[in-house]
């Protein structure tokens, strides 16, 4: 697998899972404000008219919500962005992912071909990816 191979597929898992932490917590903003809503039901009668609007309020703003966050996952989709981001996780390739992408790296590409096999870099990017969805689960 080349280096660019390899780097587009760490670009789809890292949209995957800002694109997952979006989603997820749009689906936590609408649960807590549910829960709320049902509360101050509970405690002070709503009007029929806020409980019909209510699950459609909630709707939208989740759905703000997760545009709002999946803007982060914007500028991964530039190549030379991604081989930035990936540089700053595996700070081994010393900017050799980078240069590889540059079209002045060509004369030695084979060279930065092979530096780049030897890091793994997938790991270190998968979980920095990851880690904003899984750790406030873990919590």
């Amino acid at each position: 697998m080349s280096p660019v191979d390899r780097l587009r597929a760490v670009q789809r898992e890292v949209t995957l899972a800002v694109l997952a932490d979006a989603v997820v917590r749009a689906m936590l903003l609408v649960a807590l404000t549910w829960v709320v809503a049902a509360l101050t039901d509970r405690l002070v009668t709503l009007p029929l008219a806020l409980r019909q609007w209510l699950p459609w309020a909630l709707a939208l703003a989740a759905l703000a919500l997760a545009l709002w966050r999946a803007r982060r996952a914007l500028p991964l989709r530039d190549a030379r962005a991604a081989a930035l981001w990936v540089e700053r996780q595996a700070p081994e390739l010393r900017y050799a992912l980078v240069t590889r992408l540059d079209p002045a790296g060509a004369p030695v590409r084979d060279v930065l071909d092979r530096a780049i096999a030897r890091v793994a870099f997938e790991g270190p990017a998968r979980r920095a990816a990851w880690t904003p969805l899984v750790r406030p689960g873990l919590a």
